[in-house]
């Protein structure tokens, strides 16, 4: 049996293994002089790029109990009251031209919510070509929601 060891035993053996023990004592060495145990022995710029975007805020705390009201502060010395005079009386302008005064009013109610979003109740609450005022309503869920959009109507210079 020692025969057979001894044949198979070469420098290249032996040189290998010794190797292979300090490579693993030397890993185990640098494992437990250079572990981490703190944020501080980490870099700053390391630490900022490790953190993740930050959360929603969680809702707000009962308020606590009123303090103690402070004592009253000493009252302050009456200002001195001080009058100005009175200016000049500027030009008077030129009326300027009458312009137009006519105004589209507008009233209108949606009977019935539309079902959807997709698909909601719409009235035209004013048209002046080529614009038109559009109102929708729909009901999601328990919420009813309304919205006025301003649309410019086909086959104006605008589309």
């Amino acid at each position: 049996m020692l025969h057979r060891l001894r044949s198979r035993l070469s420098y290249a053996n032996v040189v290998a293994t010794l190797a292979l023990v300090f490579a693993m004592g030397g890993s185990a060495v640098a494992a437990s002089h250079y572990l981490i145990t703190s944020t501080k022995q980490i870099s700053p710029k390391v630490l900022t790029s490790l953190k993740g975007a930050k959360g929603r805020a969680g809702a707000a705390g009962p308020a606590g109990p009123a303090g103690v009201p402070g004592p009253a502060g000493a009252a302050g010395a009456a200002g001195a009251a001080v009058k100005g005079e009175r200016g000049e009386t500027g030009v008077k302008g030129e009326q300027g031209p009458k312009g137009d005064t006519s105004t589209t009013p507008w009233r209108k109610t949606i009977e019935k919510a539309g079902a959807s979003k997709a698909n909601p109740a719409r009235v035209t609450l004013a048209e002046a070509p080529p614009f038109k005022l559009v109102g929708h309503c729909y009901v999601e869920g328990t919420s009813t929601f309304a919205a006025t959009y301003l649309e410019v109507t086909s086959g104006s210079a605008l589309v």
